[in-house]
């Protein structure tokens, strides 16, 4: 889990380091200068491009944040040899339906001598839990399917509402529903900025209670 609060951290920052950039160019009286001393203002289109783009750069925070904490849960089990009969009922379910969908059945028997040990070595990976779907409604499913809270100081974080817009903007530019331009246009620099802010401190928060799940070994029955 520490690899990914790392990751997140490193992710934040540059976001945050982007943001920043986007403050600077959006100001009004922003010009770029060339190396041969030409002088060219931002065009109004190139700044909405770069706030859409925000979007994909906040949604692959999350998907890769969320994805890689529930890796860890599974990771902390092996870790601790823990078996399959001594964890939450709910998550002895995922790793059931997971070798139903996805585990060749020849390969899985061959390779398995004592079931409720090696049963853990095939739970989903990261790559396998999400494919553009994660807002704050899925990782509420995630933490009733695991048992980690999904409590955060809705004051801050408005319990995550932003991560819808987040998803549905990112899908709609990685399928060439909306060309980023279009996406720029519908928000403002302020609501970009309020959508950054709430997306961070939710995810954070969401990581630190699946860190203190583990720590306090609550996938256990």
């Amino acid at each position: 889990m520490t690899e990914v609060l790392l990751r997140f951290e490193e992710r934040k920052q540059e976001i945050e380091i982007y943001f920043e950039h986007i403050t600077d160019f959006l100001d009004k009286d922003a010009i770029v200068l060339f190396p041969d001393h030409r002088v060219k203002s931002l065009s109004i289109d190139l700044e909405h491009i770069l706030l859409s783009n925000l979007f994909l750069l906040l949604y692959n925070l999350v998907e890769s944040s969320i994805s890689g904490a529930i890796e860890s849960i599974y990771k902390e089990m092996l870790a601790h040899a823990v078996s399959y009969d001594e964890i939450k009922p709910t998550i002895r379910m995922e790793i059931l339906d997971h070798v139903r969908k996805n585990v060749n059945t020849k390969k899985f028997v061959e390779s398995v001598e004592d079931l409720v040990i090696d049963i853990l070595k095939y739970y989903p990976k990261s790559t396998e839990l999400f494919s553009g779907n994660v807002d704050q409604e899925e990782i509420k499913k995630m933490a009733q399917k695991y048992g980690f809270s999904a409590h955060t100081d809705a004051r801050k974080t408005q319990n995550g509402e932003k991560l819808k817009t987040i998803k549905n903007r990112r899908n709609e530019l990685a399928h060439g529903f909306k060309s980023f331009q279009e996406c720029g246009e519908e928000r403002t620099f302020q609501e970009m900025k309020s959508i950054k802010d709430e997306c961070l401190l939710y995810i954070e928060q969401i990581l630190k209670n699946i860190d203190a799940f583990l720590k306090n070994k609550t996938y256990l029955k």
